[in-house]
């Protein structure tokens, strides 16, 4: 069964310069992978279409996404409240390159700017780049929904958040994507060991 109404949500995507937020996005949208930074000025926002199949009815919803990706730059730090209004959930990118001390920082810095506008809102932390793996965490700032470690060069879980929060609005654990997000083969691969040895450091939790 399908329903033909289309589901609309705001996603906003938060973190710092280079954490990996448009780089996600363009995997997602266009299967295309960024290789040269480019910083976001303000914000952009990118409609993500998409369906959803429920695995315990079989029930179909199409769903748009409408993601918010915000610029990460200080100079930009004042604008973000604006942004934040009426989302219905955020994701929190984090380089999994940084020193963990300094990421658990500047996620608490993230997080804290995001509830003083929206407060109660599902809050996603995707850790970015963990194909070039660095720093570890061992634990993960209070409010975060759940933790999702994310390769958008491999293609690794790059879909994910954006399935998880799919899954928190409509309640509805079972919930697996009808179409897959384009994509086009990675440009490295990630070994099973390698993959393991990612989700043993990080210890991924969600609550």
């Amino acid at each position: 069964m399908e329903s033909s109404k289309l589901h609309t949500y705001k996603i906003v995507l938060l973190g710092n310069g280079d954490s990996g937020k448009t780089t996600l996005i363009q995997r997602l949208l266009t299967g295309e992978y960024q290789k040269v930074y480019e910083p976001t000025l303000g914000v952009e926002v990118h409609p993500f279409r998409f369906c959803v199949v429920s695995g315990s009815t079989g029930r179909v919803t199409n769903v748009c996404f409408n993601l918010w990706d915000t610029a990460g730059q200080e100079k930009y730090a004042g604008l973000g409240a604006g942004y934040y209004l009426c989302a219905d959930a955020a994701i929190v990118c984090s380089s999994s390159t940084l020193h963990k001390k300094e990421r658990l920082d500047d996620i608490s810095k993230w997080i804290t700017q995001f509830q003083k506008v929206c407060d109660d809102v599902p809050i996603i932390l995707a850790s970015t780049k963990v194909d070039i793996f660095s720093s570890t965490l061992t634990h993960v700032p209070p409010h975060i929904t759940k933790h999702i470690l994310t390769s958008a060069r491999t293609c690794y879980k790059f879909s994910e958040p954006f399935l998880a929060i799919a899954k928190i609005l409509f309640d509805d654990d079972t919930l697996y994507m009808g179409e897959n997000p384009a994509r086009k083969p990675p440009e490295v691969q990630l070994t099973m060991g390698t993959i393991q040895k990612y989700a043993k450091q990080l210890r991924i939790s969600s609550t």
